[in-house]
């Protein structure tokens, strides 16, 4: 889920046009890692955008990893 909101928490991370394959169609604002289940790609329905706000892989990592981290946190 990606969120617009000017709140940052444990949970945001910011997502900025570089980490896009167009970073002319890039989103702005946060994805939200608490928000994030498991869902098989198969099961997305690719729209319009499916092609223009494509993540680089780098970045896909780096946000698996951030979700990995805040999951695992401790109270």
């Amino acid at each position: 889920m990606i969120t617009h909101s000017d709140i940052n928490d444990v949970f945001s991370f910011i997502l900025a046009p570089e980490m896009f394959n167009n970073s002319n169609n890039a989103p702005n604002g946060k994805a939200k890692s608490h928000l994030i289940a498991y869902v098989p790609e198969s099961h997305i329905i690719k729209n319009s955008n499916y092609n223009k706000c494509r993540m680089k892989p780098l970045f896909v990592d780096k946000l698996v990893q951030f979700i990995t981290i805040t999951a695992l946190m401790e109270d």
